[in-house]
């Protein structure tokens, strides 16, 4: 079963006995509500020569607000999906008192990197720039994707204290990220995948690029959630498969010994046994992940 489906059955289902344990306290939350949650589709975002940028966004129906925002960012390979694949889950979410969006950008056929990060940064400020009308905390966001989209989810995350600094050409998020999580997202992409993957991974990057070492190189630097983990990093959560044949396991591995090295606040689930996608694995395991995952969001954004 793939994780986006591991995730929508149980956010349908399972997340509905733990609502209790998520929403105890915090009054800047909603109380869970079973009531169909408003929602908006298609919202128009921005408009590209060969793309039209939507966002699909959910909200609890009663309530003044403002709720904090969790943002679901498509799987993919940066080639393929798009935002329709999230539309369960922030039903799921905002039935949990969440505002929620599934957003989309430009795939590897329609712009390079980092337009993928920089499409995801114009949808999370066009929801924050519009706080107000969408009933948005700006101070309480998280970021959760899946595959690409966790690569997307972390860089945007761990990339913010250092776009100055290093000169780097990905916008700024408007409001303050408090939590990402990453289901199977790859950190590293100066490390070598195999074969077909590798074809992927440099579909990202410009084929003018490729043919210089250097560029290269800093290209995959860049693109590298894991070369921008420090201290200021906001908490972030992976979850990975022991066994993942598309991205693997070592990439979380990795990127959790910098962020230890370098003092972040991270921490991963590893599903024994599982493949990309929420493959195989123990059900139990994933349950047990899926509980931890929405507890750290619950936890990141009412601190």
């Amino acid at each position: 079963m793939p994780w986006s489906a591991r995730l929508s059955a149980f956010s349908l289902v399972g997340i509905l006995s733990i609502a209790s344990l998520m929403w105890a306290s915090p009054k800047s939350f909603a109380a869970f509500e079973p009531e169909q949650p408003f929602l908006k589709y298609d919202i128009v975002i921005a408009k590209h020569s060969n793309r039209t940028l939507k966002l699909d966004f959910a909200r609890p129906r009663k309530g003044q607000g403002p709720f904090p925002l969790v943002v679901c960012i498509h799987g993919g390979g940066w080639s393929s999906g798009n935002r329709k694949q999230m539309r369960t889950q922030i039903l799921s979410l905002a039935k949990m008192g969440y505002a929620a969006a599934s957003i989309e950008y430009r795939l590897t056929k329609e712009a390079k990197f980092p337009a993928q990060i920089n499409d995801s940064a114009q949808s999370i400020n066009y929801l924050l720039d519009n706080a107000e009308k969408f009933k948005i905390n700006p101070n309480k966001i998280a970021l959760l994707g899946g595959s690409a989209g966790g690569h997307i989810a972390l860089m945007l995350s761990d990339v913010q204290n250092d776009i100055d600094s290093r000169s780097l050409p990905i916008t700024h998020i408007h409001g303050h990220i408090c939590a990402a999580a990453s289901l199977a997202g790859p950190t590293n992409l100066t490390r070598r995948f195999s074969p077909f993957i590798q074809g992927i991974v440099d579909s990202l990057f410009s084929e003018a690029d490729r043919t210089v070492p250097a560029i290269i190189e800093q290209d995959r630097i860049n693109a590298s959630p894991i070369s921008f983990a420090d201290a200021q990093d906001p908490p972030m959560l992976l979850m990975h498969g022991t066994k993942d044949e598309i991205v693997p396991f070592d990439q979380a591995t990795d990127f959790m010994t910098v962020c230890r090295a370098k003092k972040v606040n991270a921490d991963l689930i590893a599903i024994e046994g599982a493949g990309h996608g929420g493959g195989d694995g123990r059900k139990k395991d994933w349950e047990d992940g899926f509980t931890k995952l929405f507890k750290f969001l619950r936890e990141k954004l009412s601190t």
